[in-house]
């Protein structure tokens, strides 16, 4: 499980889900990108504004969503699935690995399990 927490994907491919990893991957990857693209464009379009409004030569193209509008794409779209997705890669490489019997901590037994003697 400490695997899939640290990079997605990794504890489906340590299980033996190679398909089920890399799609994990890929859509993590793909939403932390556009989560990147959405703050570089909204932050892109705040400066552009702030550069109309301080220089009056200064000439724009017709206005797009400022900060705010990209900044909540990029979460939206981006950022909260990819987050979701990272999540829930690590709880399942860490259900299936228990269902499997995958050894380490998860399978250890406790105290109440062990025989008396």
């Amino acid at each position: 499980m400490l695997s899939g927490l640290v990079c997605p994907g990794v504890g489906q491919i340590y299980n033996g889900q190679w398909a089920k990893g890399v799609a994990t991957l890929t859509g993590v990857l793909a939403g932390l990108g556009y989560l990147f693209y959405g703050i570089w464009k909204g932050f892109s379009a705040y400066f552009a504004m702030m550069n109309a409004i301080t220089d009056p030569t200064f000439v724009t193209t017709p206005p797009t969503p400022g900060l705010s509008g990209w900044l909540f794409r990029g979460v939206l779209i981006g950022g909260g699935p990819a987050i979701t997705l990272w999540v829930w890669s690590a709880w399942d490489a860490h259900r299936v690995a228990l269902r499997r019997g995958g050894g380490g901590a998860a399978t250890r037994p406790s105290a109440s399990t062990l025989p008396l003697r």
